[in-house]
């Protein structure tokens, strides 16, 4: 995370995990694409082949590998771009994040704890 809250990356991209709209490597630090209108990124973690940050509103965003789930975002593909999981329930947001090889987890707001577990 950048001081202005983008978010570079850089290494293996083959499954969309750096964010930048391309499916390749890249040998040195790469903008992810939008993280939305006015959003910017207060804390991240990376999976396998995912990252997940979130947002300075308290939503989460992930892209990269998918296909067991664990980008929380209701599908089972890879994401290219930084894509909103679905909710983390009514009025809640997320205040840390940890992500497996295949999952990724959240402690909400009221320290519950959202998990998106892939298969």
């Amino acid at each position: 995370i950048l001081d202005n809250g983008s978010v570079s990356c850089w290494g293996r991209g083959a499954d969309g995990q750096l964010g930048n709209g391309a499916i390749s490597n890249q040998n040195s630090p790469t903008l992810t694409s939008s993280l939305g209108a006015n959003r910017t990124a207060v804390a991240r973690s990376s999976g396998g082949s995912h990252t997940c940050a979130i947002l300075d509103n308290g939503s989460v965003s992930c892209w990269g590998h998918g296909t067991s789930g664990q980008l929380g975002n209701g599908a089972a593909s890879n994401q290219n771009t930084p894509t909103l999981t679905s909710s983390l329930g009514t009025n809640r947001t997320a205040f840390a994040l940890s992500s497996g090889f295949y999952h990724t987890c959240a402690i909400l707001d009221n320290a519950a704890v959202f998990s998106s577990e892939g298969v």
